[in-house]
């Protein structure tokens, strides 16, 4: 009589060490491949911002100086009191014609007042600020003022 000998069908212990070294390798490459794919999101996101507001503040700078009404050699001067603006070498400013408005800024007691006009002194100048993170040191940032003047 011959005896049949039964085999079990199993990988060696160099088949599944193979395996999984293979199995190592591509989840290696492919977080590589997500973590950059993760960043060049967030880049682009970052860009995206940065342009938004770019446009937005080159919109508000050719509303302003649309409508500017340029004088001749000659000074201006505002004239409050306290005075309202300190004019340094840094500082835009300019008279501009359109339909200004306040936003209802001006509060007395319940009812908010808007003002409204078509000529505004317009600023564009360097602010401090303290960093809102750190608290200090300040830093610079742009600040535009708008005077209506009714």
């Amino acid at each position: 009589m011959t005896t049949v000998k039964k085999t079990k069908n199993a990988f060696t212990l160099i088949e599944l060490v193979v395996a999984i070294s293979i199995v190592t390798m591509v989840l290696a490459f492919t977080s590589v491949i997500f973590k950059l794919s993760i960043d060049s999101y967030r880049t682009a996101a970052a860009n995206a911002e940065i342009v938004q507001k770019l446009q937005a503040i080159t919109q508000q700078l050719n509303a302003d100086f649309r409508g500017q009404r340029w004088k001749p050699a000659g000074h201006i001067q505002l004239y409050t009191n306290p005075p309202a603006y300190t004019i340094r070498a840094d500082t835009i400013l300019f008279f501009a014609n359109g339909d200004f408005q306040s936003i209802n800024q001006y509060d007395s007691s319940s009812d908010k007042k808007t003002v409204a006009g078509n000529i505004a002194a317009i600023l564009y100048a360097q602010n401090e600020q303290p960093n809102p993170i750190s608290g200090s040191p300040k830093e610079k940032i742009l600040l535009r003022r708008q005077t209506i003047l009714t």
